[in-house]
């Protein structure tokens, strides 16, 4: 449990600073802008301080994080980025790890943005039941870099650990290229141990 409330407190929160950086510039000219993004931010930051003491949470309630810091996100890029987020509602209550996604999302973001391309970054999410277990899917437009895993920080060797305390035995969670497309998989198997 120690172990966990550790690797939990390390989740990279400079998503919060960049939000609030960029909600500044927007203030003065686009307001309505700015007035959804500090909504967002509320919504995301109120689901982090409300499972503050819990392990895990329904994946109803990680989804709906999900949505809010991916709305962030579309609002501080605007028609750079683009989301979606789906999910089989008899999964709503499959217990996940609390901000499990986060990590994934944080990267897709930072290394799906091309500025030079000009195309816009599609992020999808997914989230289904295959035969009793937890299927998320998180993909984005892409090259996977496996050296990017260590070089880069620690978001996903957080995720690795977390899953083998939660799931030991009964997980799997794997990054590779299909297609054009970077998908970042984790398959969870029963209730995790820390709940």
């Amino acid at each position: 449990r120690a172990e966990l409330q550790q690797l939990k407190v390390q989740l990279d929160p400079h998503f919060l600073f960049n939000a609030l950086n960029t909600l500044t510039a927007e203030i003065p000219e686009r307001p309505e802008v700015a007035l959804e993004m500090v909504q967002g931010i509320a919504a995301y930051m109120r689901y982090c301080l409300d499972h503050m003491d819990r392990s895990a949470c329904p994946l109803v309630d990680e989804i709906e994080a999900t949505r809010a810091y991916l709305r962030i996100q579309e609002l501080r890029f605007d028609a750079a980025l683009t989301c979606s987020v789906e999910h089989d509602p008899e999964a709503e209550d499959f217990p996940v790890p609390h901000l499990i996604l986060q990590g994934l999302l944080e990267n897709a973001v930072k290394h799906g943005l091309r500025p030079t391309t000009g195309a816009p970054l599609r992020i999808n999410v997914a989230a289904h039941l295959v035969d009793g277990a937890l299927d998320i899917m998180v993909s984005n437009p892409g090259i996977y870099a496996p050296g990017r895993e260590t070089a880069g920080g620690l978001g996903l060797i957080n995720i690795r650990r977390r899953l083998e305390l939660h799931y030991p035995g009964r997980h799997h969670f794997a990054i590779g290229q299909d297609g054009e497309r970077v998908v970042a998989r984790m398959i969870l198997q029963g209730a995790p141990c820390f709940a």
